[in-house]
């Protein structure tokens, strides 16, 4: 008599047989928050990320629902620019600009683990100085 297996289902197995579709995901009071490849429930691919108010946030690749690419520029929710350069699994990594809300550098050098990284960090401040 030949003994029983039992079969232990992969985990990964129900991500592995979903496709990316194109879809819109919303913010739970109804706007517009993303449009774009979707897996599952979560950003995943090419899509557009958006402010509650319509204004675009990102436009660019996504990973397991987090910012995902080189050389992105996000968005504040004034259509101001907030950060221009690479993010890695939705934190910023390597080099980057980051801008004050008014429009004002903040930071310019490196970024690691979403924070500044630079020996000698040079901040400036909201009005410009």
């Amino acid at each position: 008599m030949e003994s029983l297996r039992k079969i232990i289902p992969d985990p990964d197995e129900d991500n592995k047989k979903k496709k990316r579709k194109k879809g819109v995901l919303l913010y739970s009071s109804g706007e517009k928050m993303y449009q774009g490849e979707i897996l599952g429930f979560q950003r995943d691919g090419y899509g557009k990320y958006f402010h509650k108010n319509g204004l675009l946030r990102y436009e660019g690749f996504f990973a397991d629902d987090l910012i995902h690419q080189e050389d992105v520029t996000i968005y504040y929710d004034n259509g101001n620019l907030k950060y221009e350069g690479d993010m890695k699994f939705g934190k910023k990594e390597g080099e980057g600009t980051y801008y004050y809300e008014n429009g004002n550098l903040w930071y310019q050098g490196k970024f690691l683990d979403d924070k500044f990284h630079d020996k000698n960090i040079k901040t400036w401040h909201a009005n410009g100085n």
